[in-house]
Order: C-alpha cells, then sequence, then structure tokens
C-alpha cells in the first residue's frame, strides 16, 4: 500500500498529495497528518477514466479519442517517494475500451471492467512497467469474463491481491476476494477433482475454485 495520493483538478492539474497518517486513519484532527500538494502534470483534463497502476504508472481513457476507445499509458519516475520526478512519454497501448461502465486497476497489470450488461471482464497487461501494448505481440492477456451481475455498482476499486470493493445503490460496501486474478480464472474455469479407488469413482469436489467470495458487508456509518 502507499500513502501517495492524486487528483485531478477541472483545470487539468495532476496534484500530488502525501496522506502521512494512511496507516491509521488520522486526517484533519492533526494538522501534520497531509503533506503540501504539488502540481506534478498539467492536461489531465482529456482523460475519461484515469487509474494508477504500479512504480507510478498511469492509465487513462482519452476524452478525444472515447469513440474508438484508445487508451493512453503514461509512466512517471520516482526516484524518491516523497519527490514527484520526471515524466516519460505517453504511449497508445490497446484500442476499443469505449462503452464500459468502470474500468479499474487490479494491480500486477490486471485491469477488471464491467460492461453494460453487468459482466466483469478480466485483462492483464504484461507489459505495464515498460508500456509496450499494441506493437508487441503477447503484451495483452484477456478479456475473460469472471462474474457476472455486477451492473448496479456504483463505484468500484482494488487495493491489488484480488481484492474488489463496491459501493451498492442503498450505500453498502460489499468485499470480494478474486481467487483468480493473477491468470483470469472465473465463470468459465471451475476446478473438478475426482478420485478413484478401485472400480469405484467418487467426485470429491466439484466446481471447488469458485473464484469470487463476497465475505464482508458494511454499511457506511
Amino acid at each position: 500500500m502507499s500513502d501517495v495520493v492524486y487528483a485531478i483538478f477541472a483545470d487539468g492539474t495532476l496534484k500530488w498529495y502525501e496522506h502521512k497518517g494512511f496507516n491509521t486513519g488520522v486526517g484533519f484532527e492533526r494538522a501534520d497528518s497531509w503533506g503540501p500538494p504539488k502540481n506534478v502534470g498539467r492536461g489531465w483534463d482529456g482523460f475519461v477514466d484515469v487509474f494508477s497502476g504500479e512504480r507510478a504508472s498511469f492509465m487513462g481513457s482519452n476524452r478525444m479519442a472515447r469513440s474508438s476507445g484508445t487508451d493512453t499509458w503514461d509512466t512517471r519516475r520516482v526516484w524518491d517517494s516523497r519527490t514527484p520526478g520526471s515524466w516519460a512519454n505517453p504511449r497508445t497501448v490497446g484500442r476499443g475500451w469505449s462503452g464500459y461502465k468502470h474500468v479499474f486497476a487490479g494491480g500486477q497489470g490486471v485491469i477488471y471492467v464491467i460492461a453494460d450488461d453487468g459482466t466483469l471482464k478480466w485483462y492483464r497487461h504484461k507489459a505495464y512497467l515498460t508500456g509496450s501494448g499494441l506493437e508487441t505481440p503477447g503484451s495483452w492477456e484477456g478479456p475473460k469474463d469472471v462474474g457476472r451481475g455486477w451492473g448496479d455498482v456504483e463505484q468500484v476499486f482494488s487495493p491489488g491481491d484480488g481484492i474488489i470493493y463496491a459501493v451498492m445503490p442503498d450505500g453498502t460496501l460489499r468485499w470480494f476476494k478474486h481467487v483468480g486474478y493473477l491468470d483470469g480464472r472465473g465463470l468459465e474455469s471451475p476446478r473438478r477433482v475426482a478420485r478413484t479407488k478401485g472400480s469405484r469413482s467418487r467426485l470429491d469436489l466439484i466446481e471447488q475454485d469458485i473464484c469470487f467470495t463476497s465475505a464482508v458487508e458494511a454499511r457506511r456509518r
């Protein structure tokens, strides 16, 4: 996890913040819980969906190219986590990403999208650290359908490791664990395990790996 927060303002400015109290939840009650904001970029108002990957990489769907669903990939090199560094040139790494209700990162190059019909789809950008994409065969894996019934989600995000939080219309916060987040196992890939002893065959586990478990529902207090 990181204590860094990015925010895009209406004029296209990308600001960098450091939440020093992220481990404990300390905020307004302490004057030193937040570091001073720093302007680290301009022109970010041209993106519809933006999310942060690892090692200060960003993925964004360009507003002007929304009709073609082009994704522009930017990376920022941070030599010191407390000092925003320079930017590398953006790279186009995908097309056909328009028409999704939600797009969010899952860590380690994993990207989830929720389609209009409520299908949760999984992608993995294998070259997320270098920005290779359309010009490099094998840089992408997916899409794979890994869930259904996600159409009512109001907001959705992931801290990584297969954990997904979803905010429902009634304010309920739901927790999900995608067991197969690294390889895209989901609806189409249950595990079946059978054992045979002599002439008797017994199916011990049927569809044991459901891939998604919902364990916690918590209402905002």
